[in-house]
């Protein structure tokens, strides 16, 4: 008891210590208050426009023209689903909810990791009307006090209006408004209780629940959702369970095969700088004139080949010597699904892979006019066979890669040795975690079309791997503009070797399994593909200082009948570079000084001798 009394009065003290210290923190941590008054006129979505390379207009995204929407307008169980997932607490905490913020550090402590956040919506908003994406305490605790600031100037339902106005749901939409005409053509005002539970649910994850990528996530976050709404009271089993039965669904919208790279500048504009707080216009690498040929292609070689309305999906995507992406299709159908399979689908690329065989063939003495035993081998139990079941006997490492003889260049990466095949893999940025098993020089590695295309502009560019990019400035007003510094590419492999696969993946068109390339009427080099089963069907090829990779194949990684590499992929690639005889790249920095002389100390006479045989062949050209 004599214990407990000297604790009761300790009791003032501690109290008048933390006062002390809650009011020091306040005045060395928190920023200027900022005014309050004009956070209504600020909160509409901004409107972002995008522009080619040539600054012709590509589209739009955000909320042009839409004025910020009031609590009173919205059904209420938008907010009240939005409360149930996001803060439970809303109306009873003063910003910050102590019991949250209790509970979500023991469940770090114990799983050694971030695991559970305890921002609320008031500090979410806080951050995103103020406050930078800096991770720090500083940041934190500046959240924290603006949390309270709002919380003293507003009301609970102005601070849940602003914050459903300028969160961002995904897919390029900001705000509560934008969101709801994005994904399901309507206004916020008449969302039903479905699809504010699917709003609501994306808030955790946007770009990774975005229905537009994968509804059936989408859905399932909303199944979350209403039971969580039930659990807080807002809404009965029997209303849950009416809308779980009956999800939301995305709503058709006009077909904009461009909004696959849309949706990915946007995200590299956000992962930069943060979310977008006024209208501003990006401009992009893309090339319109490549980008129409590209879809132009795709349509025509499928409406031709196919039956129109067939399921069978495509990829695309093209590079140019700098790294640009010029052109991209992430699908057939952007409307249907804005799923980007050039970029997030990795898919085994076959016999698209043996250049990486032969090229750790060259870096180790190998030649063109090399001869490999194209006959029988066993390989840990193993026994490759080519396609057509026959065995050509000894032949050209370049006979094999314009054939495409399996025998052969298993025969090869064995003789290489299969990490050296690994680490040239890993050079022109296959990053694919590759096993050194026999059956890799066939192309079991999953990659994604984007990686492929990078990887062949390595042999297309003598030798400099391209680093992809799609931003090149971005203009807010009329006086900020900030120019964003290309990557720059690295040299992975020799000039000399990178000329040689050009010459052999010529070779693989005009006398190989890539013949319908040819058509293309450029003279291009590039390889096919056909995976197990045809399951995945690739064309990679390049011509007039564009490297191209398609894929064909299904989403659900069924078998496909009669498509091959040499088929619809290679005949999408002629389609495009046909639409395109007068296309000329942009010029290429000249070599600067200490560039010269690295490149001379690094490949000496033989690099110097190629630079003179260029000036050379454009001196003679007619």
């Amino acid at each position: 008891m004599r214990f407990l009394k000297w604790l009761i009065r300790l009791v003032p003290g501690f109290i008048v210590m933390g006062l002390t210290l809650w009011a020091i923190l306040f005045f060395v941590f928190a920023p200027k208050l900022p005014d309050t008054s004009t956070l209504w006129e600020e909160s509409a979505s901004p409107a972002i426009t995008l522009l080619d390379e040539q600054d012709r207009v590509i589209g739009t995204r955000g909320g042009a023209g839409l004025r910020p929407i009031r609590l009173s307008e919205l059904p209420n169980y938008l907010g009240q689903a939005v409360i149930a997932i996001e803060d439970k607490r809303f109306y009873d905490h003063f910003g910050l909810d102590v019991i949250g913020f209790a509970r979500a550090i023991i469940t770090n402590i114990k799983a050694g990791a971030i695991r559970q956040g305890g921002s609320t919506i008031t500090q979410q908003l806080a951050k995103n009307l103020f406050l930078s994406h800096e991770r720090s305490l500083k940041r934190k605790l500046e959240e924290l006090f603006l949390a309270i600031w709002l919380e003293t100037r507003l009301s609970k339902d102005e601070i849940l209006a602003l914050y459903l106005n300028r969160v961002y749901f995904g897919a390029g939409a900001y705000g509560v408004e934008t969101a709801a005409r994005r994904y399901f053509n309507k206004s916020a005002k008449s969302l039903t209780l479905a699809e504010s539970a699917m709003l609501a649910g994306l808030l955790k994850a946007p770009s990774v629940l975005a229905p537009t990528n994968n509804l059936n996530r989408a859905q399932a976050r909303a199944r979350v959702v209403l039971t969580t709404m039930v659990q807080a009271g807002f809404i009965e089993v029997r209303q849950a369970d009416e809308a779980k039965a009956n999800p939301a669904k995305v709503a058709p919208r006009i077909a904009q095969e461009t909004g696959y790279f849309i949706d990915l500048a946007l995200s590299r504009v956000e992962d930069r700088l943060g979310r977008p707080q006024r209208d501003m216009a990006v401009g992009t690498t893309l090339n319109l004139t490549v980008q129409r040929a590209t879809e132009r292609a795709v349509n025509a070689v499928f409406e031709r080949e196919l039956v129109k309305e067939s399921p069978l999906e495509t990829a695309v995507v093209i590079l140019d010597q700098a790294g640009g992406i010029k052109a991209m299709l992430g699908g057939r159908f952007y409307g249907r699904s804005s799923f980007n399979r050039a970029i997030q689908a990795n898919r085994q690329v076959g016999s698209a892979f043996k250049p990486v065989v032969v090229a750790a063939g060259l870096k180790e003495g190998i030649q063109p006019a090399t001869r490999v035993d194209d006959g029988p081998i066993t390989v840990d139990g193993w026994s490759p066979r080519n396609a057509d079941g026959q065995y050509q006997g000894r032949v050209t490492v370049e006979t094999a890669l314009a054939k495409s003889l399996n025998v052969a260049t298993v025969r090869l990466s064995e003789t290489i040795g299969r990490e050296r095949v690994i680490e040239m893999a890993g050079a022109l940025g296959i990053d694919a975690n590759i096993q050194p098993v026999p059956a890799l020089a066939l192309g079991t590695a999953q990659v994604s079309a984007l990686d492929m295309a990078r990887a062949y502009g390595a042999f297309a560019f003598d030798g400099v791997l391209p680093a992809p990019h799609l931003l090149r400035a971005v203009r807010a007003g009329r006086d900020e503009s900030l120019w964003f510094e290309p990557p720059q590419g690295a040299a992975v492999m020799n000039a000399a070797h990178a000329r040689q696969m050009t010459q052999m993946l010529q070779t693989a068109v005009r006398d190989g399994t890539g013949r319908a390339a040819a058509a293309s009427g450029c003279n291009p080099a590039g390889k096919t593909g056909t995976t197990q089963r045809a399951r995945d069907a690739w064309f990679i090829g390049y011509c007039r200082g564009l490297v191209a990779a398609v894929w064909v194949g299904f989403d659900d990684n069924r078998p496909m009948r009669g498509v091959t590499g040499g088929g619809l992929p290679a005949k999408i690639f002629a389609e495009i570079f046909q639409a395109l005889p007068n296309y000329q790249p942009a010029p290429t920095p000249a070599a600067k000084p200490d560039q010269l002389a690295e490149a001379l100390a690094n490949e000496g006479v033989d690099w110097l001798l190629q630079q003179l045989q260029t000036v050379l062949d454009e001196l003679t050209r007619p």
